[in-house]
This record gives structure tokens, C-alpha cells and sequence, in this order.
């Protein structure tokens, strides 16, 4: 069976897990609280990236594993989950198993707080020794209240010359806030500019965030996941609307030396926060 098939199969067996009516229900939480419903969850997981052409693509690939990996951590117990065996007897008798997980779901108060890009392969803490790709991209996300976790997960996020709110600082009172980053551009404001733009989507999905993610594991290996995560449009709506007011606080930071936790010279860096609201976490 060709690889095209194999996947034009795959995508009508998610069509028919996703479509079921039993599916698992939205993931929902904000601190301590939200983790409750999952035993044993942790609360700040890492995500990573191989390196793409276009190193933004590399940076937001490992905030969306990252993401993913919160989702994962703390989809219900009632997940969606089957076994299925696919039969083809176009190219001869071929039958593979494989498992089909569904995350479905909302989660407000979760988001990336810093970045590492792993030159050595090594992986954070050393996990992988040196068997990683060398400049790997690692991304931490955190639920609310739990950022302080983050050094512990990743501490090469977070050392060198980099601004204290770069360090996992928590929220001000009363706030939500994003980070936002930005590559080199040719007028240094620019990069800037930018990251601040960013940082209001990173708030945007800190708000609420809509995964809608199917994981397929086949026995004899690969994995495939599905779509990333999306800010609600209300929360973009509460985001946008204090844009470039007094209830907007930005911070801004330009890594002239290339001395921040991605290692490249010309990098932005930003946090926004904006006033925490209650706008319904719903379909984007």
C-alpha cells in the first residue's frame, strides 16, 4: 500500500473517531485547579524542534509542541481512544495496527515561558545526551501559578544576561501577560515591533487556547498530530482591544549581543499584560 494511501486512510479513520458522539469533554483550567482533574499531571512540559529553514518556524513549532504536551498532560479521563486495524489487499495482504487518541479541547491559563536553543544536542538537563539534533529548539509551557516550576524543567531557558521578566516571573495581580519573540530584522526596531505583536497572541491563547489534536501511533512506529493551537476569538478580541492603551503594559528587550536563550544577535524580545478577564472559552 502506498504511503499515500496509508495516510488518505489514516485521515478518513479520524473523520469517524472525531465525528463519534462520545467524544472526551473540553479540557478546561487555570492553575492548581485545573490539573485536578488529571492524577499525576505536571505542570510545566517541554517541546521541541528540529531546525527549519525559517527559524521562527523552528521557535513556534516547539511553543506548539509544548502547548500540545499541556494538552495531553490534562485531557480528561474520558479521552477518546481506540484500537484500530487497517486491512488493504491492494498491493498484497497488509494489516497494521494503530492507536487513535483525541484532544479536544479548551485550556485557558497555560502558555510558553521561555526558549533554549540547544546547540550540543543534549537536551535539557541533559536527557538526551548527545543523541538529539544540535540546534534543537526546546520551548517550556507552564499553567498559571506554576512558571516558578520552569527553571527546574529547563534551566538553560532562563541563565545568562537576560531581563528578570524573562526568568518566569509571575504574573502581576490582576493580569494575564504573553511573551513574544522576534528574529533579526534590518531596522532593529523592527524586530521589536514585532515581538510585541507576538506577545498579545501568546496572551491571546493565554487566555484561551483551542486544541483540537488527534494523535496516531502506528505499532510499527510514527506519529502524526494534527493542527496547533489557536487563540479563541474573543480572547484576540479582549487582547486587540487594549491595544496601545494606558491598560496595556509592554516590556521589551533587544538581545543585541545575542546573549538571550536562543543565541542570535538581533533578536526582540517582549511581554504584554493586559487585564485579566472571564470571556467564555469557546470555539475559535
Amino acid at each position: 500500500m502506498s504511503l499515500s494511501s496509508r495516510f488518505g486512510a489514516c485521515l478518513a479513520l479520524i473523520c469517524v473517531v472525531v465525528a463519534c458522539s462520545s467524544c472526551g469533554l473540553p479540557v478546561r483550567g487555570a492553575g492548581r485547579e485545573s490539573g485536578s482533574e488529571t492524577k499525576g499531571a505536571r505542570y510545566c512540559v517541554t517541546g521541541s524542534s528540529d531546525p527549519w529553514i525559517d527559524s521562527f518556524n523552528t521557535w513556534e513549532d516547539a511553543s506548539q509542541q509544548a502547548m500540545k504536551e499541556l494538552f495531553t498532560e490534562l485531557r480528561p479521563a474520558g479521552l477518546r481512544a481506540a484500537v484500530v486495524t487497517v486491512n488493504s489487499s491492494r498491493d498484497g495482504d497488509w494489516a497494521e495496527q494503530m492507536t487513535i487518541s483525541e484532544v479536544k479541547a479548551m485550556l485557558s491559563g497555560a502558555g510558553v515561558v521561555g526558549w533554549w536553543l540547544d546547540r550540543d544536542g543534549k537536551g535539557p538537563l541533559g536527557i538526551c545526551g548527545n543523541r538529539c539534533n544540535k540546534a534543537t529548539v526546546w520551548a517550556v509551557a507552564c499553567l498559571d501559578g506554576q512558571a516558578g516550576q520552569a527553571p527546574g524543567v529547563m534551566p538553560e531557558a532562563f541563565r545568562g544576561a537576560i531581563p528578570s521578566w524573562m526568568r518566569a516571573a509571575p504574573a502581576p495581580a490582576g493580569r494575564v501577560c504573553g511573551i513574544g519573540i522576534s528574529g533579526p530584522t534590518i531596522v532593529p526596531d523592527d524586530a521589536l515591533t514585532n515581538a510585541v505583536e507576538d506577545a498579545r497572541r501568546w496572551a491571546a491563547l493565554r487566555i484561551c487556547a483551542v486544541g483540537d489534536h488527534a494523535f496516531i501511533d502506528y505499532m510499527s512506529g510514527g506519529t502524526w498530530s494534527f493542527a496547533d493551537s489557536v487563540p479563541s476569538r474573543e480572547a484576540l478580541a479582549w487582547v486587540r482591544s487594549h491595544a496601545d492603551t494606558e491598560a496595556e503594559s509592554v516590556l521589551k528587550w533587544l538581545d543585541i549581543g545575542g546573549d538571550g536563550p536562543l543565541g542570535t544577535a538581533g533578536m526582540g524580545y517582549a511581554r504584554v499584560c493586559i487585564p485579566a478577564t472571564t470571556v467564555e472559552c469557546g470555539e475559535p
